[in-house]
């Protein structure tokens, strides 16, 4: 690569602040899903790749959307039998993950065509 190795030394010193998750609200749903556990670790990604798929192909969403359309999997997957925390394989995380990529399309559709709207509000 034509790029030099990073090298902390060179820099001197680092400073680290909290996050601020309300500017960045996609990071306190990383979290809540880190300490959930079990396959909403998988449901948060599937479903925060969906939200940008979608928000990239411009079908109608804001940026904005995006961790509004997560957070919307993350809640309807607590009330879904696809989150689980004891016994997870394989085959669950996968079925989480296409669950979760079906349900923030469904919600997309919804609110693109306006019947959701009151849910994102």
């Amino acid at each position: 690569m034509k790029y030099k190795p990073l090298d902390l030394a060179s820099i001197g010193s680092l400073a680290f602040k909290a996050p601020d998750h309300e500017k960045y609200p996609c990071s306190e749903l990383a979290y809540e899903a880190g300490r959930m556990g079990g396959t909403m670790t998988a449901i948060l990604n599937a479903a925060n790749e969906a939200a940008n798929d979608l928000f990239r192909t411009d079908v109608g969403l804001g940026f904005l959307d995006t961790p509004k359309l997560i957070e919307k999997s993350m809640d309807q997957a607590r009330d879904n039998c696809v989150f689980k925390t004891e016994g997870v394989e394989l085959e669950d995380i996968l079925e989480a993950h296409k669950w979760a990529r079906r349900s923030v399309e469904e919600a997309t559709r919804d609110l693109v065509e306006g019947t959701a709207k009151k849910l994102f509000l």
